[in-house]
């Protein structure tokens, strides 16, 4: 739905050179189709950019990582093995 917003406002805004007297208000309405949009997609985006992420096991991988083998490696631990600390 955030899409037709944008196209709506695609349409809407160079119409200020047909209706040059109303200008303001073409501005306004590209506006509100801008917000619009920009609101619609943090409604159906914004919980899955601030939640976890969901843990997809080997198929997320597709077999690049042995996770029988793989261990947990703080970023501390980087930073010692990188600097000989």
């Amino acid at each position: 739905m955030s899409y037709v917003f944008i196209f709506a406002c695609a349409i809407v805004r160079p119409m200020t050179g047909v209706f040059e007297d109303g200008a303001m208000a073409v501005y306004a309405a590209s506006a509100v189709c801008w917000v619009g949009a920009f609101t619609l997609y943090l409604m159906e985006y914004g919980p899955m950019l601030v939640s976890a992420p969901e843990d997809l096991g080997h198929a997320a991988v597709a077999g690049t990582l042995d996770t029988a083998r793989h261990e947990h490696i703080s970023p501390h631990t980087c930073l010692r093995a990188v600097h000989g600390m």
